[in-house]
């Protein structure tokens, strides 16, 4: 059965024209775009999906903002992937852990880390010159539009302020991904950064989501570009922290390990406690509890690391559940899940945005296509949260075709293993 959104005609039309941005690079009438009837009926659509209290609660004002973002989200999303090291709306925790591993190690030669200062202004006078002298977005228009629905959302603060930050932050610090881009090239495929480390030139690898960036290059880059700004680490002495993930490497085992931060374990078992607590009936409790583990492990199913952990948090909360709920109702019955981990990487495509397949099969069209439901979930406001889902939650298949193994190195500074 098709859900009620990916099922809309609408969709096939504004792929269309997302397709049409993507292939743009005049950008002088896009303003022709948010005015659509189309995208409008869309943007409804989604904002009923992702923000159903917000429609409940009948306020009409707040309904039409989170319209007005959606709207101008369908028109920069193709965009962002002009821009070198940013989060992209077809990304997911499992694709960024993926791209530390394929930059850090023994494989690259990349053993170092910096996090150099983000500091994001989304004023309107700042973001507009982002958009017209970074993106070079010439339909002045649009840019006033887009300045207007993004920038007041992104400070309004709540769930609609985060999903302002996911369209507006790529932008918003355009103009520092340019600058580092050019400082450490790190756009270049394999074989160009190899000819670059020849000529003693700066290489490195990078990425930013919203406020913090991160930067990961060879000794000689490290050593030649230290300073205040870029304060190198050895991951093979200091581990990264990326969000609720520990990135260390084990000397003993020679291998890049990624783990949970104990902190989020501990976190999420005082979260169970409050669940247990919060409901007085016990088939409520155990309903929440249930869905809060569920989407706890499904979240962090990356953190190869960490598959004891998990098998112990499970082990805890099982046990809490038999004492404070099933032993009073022997009818609930805790799932004896199978904890899992997935090291497979997770690997993006170069633009999804380039496609206007609208096949709503899981896994698209296998010739580059994304179906109607991936393309959904670009959308959704939590996913660029701590702790959030993967957009690939649901569409497994469309990770595991492998799409994008070439394209991740092209555009984001990964790389493979020289085998000269």
């Amino acid at each position: 059965m098709l859900h009620p959104v990916t099922a809309h005609p609408g969709i096939a039309s504004i792929r269309r024209c997302q397709k049409a941005i993507a292939r743009d690079y005049i950008l002088a009438n896009l303003s022709r775009y948010p005015i659509r009837p189309i995208f409008e009926d869309v943007a409804h659509l989604v904002v009923e999906h992702f923000f159903p209290q917000a429609v409940q609660r009948g306020n009409t004002a707040n309904v039409s903002d989170l319209v007005q973002l959606m709207v101008h989200a369908f028109v920069l999303a193709p965009l962002e992937y002009r821009l070198p090291g940013v989060y992209r709306p077809d990304w997911g925790i499992g694709t960024v852990l993926s791209w530390f591993r394929r930059c850090l190690g023994k494989h690259t030669g990349q053993w170092y880390w910096c996090m150099p200062d983000v500091v994001i202004d989304r004023s309107p006078q700042q973001v507009h010159d982002q958009f017209t002298k970074v993106v070079h977005i010439r339909d002045t228009l649009f840019v006033d539009g887009a300045v207007e629905a993004l920038c007041n959302l992104a400070c309004s603060g709540g769930r609609k302020s985060e999903a302002a930050r996911q369209v507006l932050d790529p932008f918003a610090a355009a103009s520092l991904d340019i600058s580092i881009d050019d400082l450490f090239n790190v756009r270049a495929s394999s074989p160009i950064r190899r000819k670059l480390r020849a000529s003693g030139r700066w290489v490195a690898s990078y990425l930013r989501k919203g406020e913090r960036a991160v930067l990961i290059a060879d000794a000689e880059t490290a050593r030649a570009s230290a300073s205040g700004r870029f304060r190198w680490n050895d991951i093979r002495v200091t581990p990264l922290l990326w969000q609720d993930y520990v990135i260390e490497w084990i000397n003993k085992d020679n291998h890049l390990r990624i783990r949970l931060d104990h902190k989020v374990i501990t976190s999420a078992l005082r979260e169970i406690k409050q669940l247990d607590k919060a409901h007085s009936h016990p088939r409520r409790r155990f309903a929440a509890i249930t869905k809060f583990v569920h989407r706890f492990l499904t979240t962090h199913r990356y953190a190869t690391g960490s598959l004891v952990a998990l098998q112990e948090f499970n082990h805890i909360v099982g046990s809490r559940v038999a004492k404070s709920i099933t032993a009073t109702v022997p009818s609930l019955v805790y799932p004896s899940r199978s904890v899992q981990v997935y090291d497979k990487l997770v690997l993006p495509i170069t633009n999804p945005f380039l496609t206007t397949s609208t096949g709503d099969v899981a896994g698209g069209d296998r010739s580059g296509g994304i179906s109607n439901a991936t393309w959904l979930s670009f959308w959704n406001p939590y996913r660029s949260v701590t702790g959030g889902l993967s957009v690939y939650d649901d569409i497994r298949d469309d990770v595991d075709s492998g799409l994008g193994d070439r394209d991740m190195e092209l555009d984001q500074g990964a790389e493979e293993p020289d085998r000269r």
